[in-house]
């Protein structure tokens, strides 16, 4: 499972940088399985700003460059639920089929992208359900 895992690409970016954006984007433990969270985008920074981590956050604009040099095969959308469509849209645009979306919104997606929705209130919410049986 380690050897297919790490064989297949792993180079991820995430759009939107609030604080569960650059969590996601800080988290180490991705890298075990063979993903490489590289950058976030947001529409909201104008010039680089550097985590603590060294990773960096870049003005939206930047995508497209960013996604075709460095690889980019798949997108962690951590933007609000209104501006979803539009990023999992750019994600597309640059070429990225391989989403993973926290946004808490039902997105269109072409026939050839594969979308995990997170719910991280719903887990939470699924684990009280239990703890009361």
């Amino acid at each position: 499972l380690k050897e297919f895992l790490f064989a297949q690409d792993g180079n991820a970016i995430v759009v939107g940088a609030g604080r569960l954006g650059k969590a996601l984007l800080e988290y180490s433990g991705f890298e075990a399985y063979g993903i490489h969270v590289l950058t976030a985008f947001d529409h909201s920074v104008d010039s680089e700003l550097k985590l603590p981590s060294g990773k960096s956050v870049l003005p939206s604009g930047e995508m497209t460059a960013y996604c075709q040099s460095h690889e980019v095969n798949i997108g962690i959308i951590a933007a609000p639920s209104d501006s979803a469509q539009a990023v999992l849209n750019q994600l597309y645009a640059c070429g990225i089929k391989r989403i993973w979306c926290f946004a808490q919104c039902s997105l269109y997606t072409p026939a050839d992208v594969i979308i995990r929705y997170e719910n991280l209130a719903l887990s939470l919410a699924h684990l009280k359900l239990q703890s009361n049986q």
